[in-house]
Parts: structure tokens; C-alpha cells; sequence
């Protein structure tokens, strides 16, 4: 069988490397909430139908992503390369598969940063009140914000990752210039 690709309204893309159903009512109000992450209201999905055609496996190229880290070995950051490796030599199940995983230890980068600006408290009104004042905070992603308006972290630089002939590599890095407007 061949793949047949469709487009699905019932799948929104949230963030990079995440996808929600609309019907899951916790993953959408998440992913409907003031964001400044990209997002499209459709993705493809393959479905197999039987055609005449020979099934082909032809190499993914002229293709471009962007993602949290390059899980390749050639991210262009220190600390995240280590943190890759200590991943990786716990076995692999624990090796990352895309740089989704960033985002868990950019959050704990938050989270101390919060309870030390707190002076130690673990308050969540307090936390919160204290992460609200985020702004270009150092984190293993990058400089992070966050504000009382977007509930959402910004100014993230993102690395892009080209595709060419199944092999994958980073090529640069992006960043918004600004946050979204949104009305």
C-alpha cells in the first residue's frame, strides 16, 4: 500500500513538535490561549490506500524545521551538547529523538530562577508572580520571557535544521523580532 495524504481539521499544530486533537478540551484551551509559538489548524496525515503505483521510499530532502535543539551532534550550544550526551549515555530510551526535550530542563532553569527571586519560597501565587517578571532570563534554551499577557514564554531563538537526502543539520538559528499581536 501507498500512503495517501489528507489534511485533518481535528489536529492542531501547537507548538513545535507537538500535536493536540481539538476534541482533548485540557490540550486545547493550552493551545488556544494568547501564544506566540507558531501554529497552523491543519496537519497532513498519512493514510494507507491501495493504488497501482509501487510503494517508493524516497529520500526526505529540501526540507527545513525549526526546533528547541539539535539532537544531531552539532547544536551550536555548549551546554546543550552535554546535556544531549549525558542523555544519551544512560542508554537508548533516554537518548532524545528531537529537541523537544529541551524545554523540561529550560522550565526547571525557571522554576529555580522563581524560587530564588522569591527567596526561597515554592508558593505557586508566588512563583508565578515572580516568573510574570521574567525577561531575557538565562536559561539552557536561551534567553527566556514571560509575561502576565501572553502566559507564554517568548523570545526564544529556535534552531533551524535542514534536510537534505534523510540527513539532517543545523544551519542557523531564528528568533521573533517581537511577540504576535493578537487583537
Amino acid at each position: 500500500m501507498r500512503p495517501k495524504t489528507l489534511c485533518s481539521f481535528a489536529e492542531k499544530l501547537t507548538l513545535p513538535e507537538i500535536v493536540g486533537r481539538l476534541w482533548n478540551p485540557c490540550t486545547t484551551r493550552a493551545s488556544v490561549a494568547p501564544s506566540v509559538e507558531p501554529c497552523a489548524f491543519s496537519t497532513a496525515a498519512a493514510m494507507p490506500s491501495i493504488t497501482d503505483a509501487p510503494v517508493m521510499n524516497p529520500p526526505v530532502t529540501n526540507y527545513w524545521y525549526v526546533t528547541y535543539a539539535s539532537v544531531f551532534g552539532d547544536d551550536p550550544s555548549a551546554p546543550v551538547k552535554a546535556l544531549i550526551a549525558r542523555m544519551k549515555a544512560l542508554g537508548p530510551k533516554f537518548s532524545p529523538a528531537t529537541g523537544g526535550f529541551l524545554t523540561g530542563a529550560s522550565a526547571i532553569d525557571g522554576i529555580v530562577a522563581a524560587i530564588k527571586r522569591a527567596g526561597g519560597s515554592t508558593n505557586g501565587a508566588t512563583l508565578a508572580a515572580k516568573m510574570q517578571g521574567f525577561h531575557n532570563l538565562p536559561t539552557i534554551s536561551g534567553l527566556v520571557s514571560f509575561s502576565p499577557k501572553l502566559h507564554s514564554v517568548f523570545g526564544r531563538t529556535y534552531r533551524v535544521v535542514e534536510v537534505q537526502d534523510n540527513n539532517p543539520k543545523y544551519v542557523g538559528k531564528i528568533k521573533a523580532s517581537s511577540p504576535a499581536s493578537l487583537g
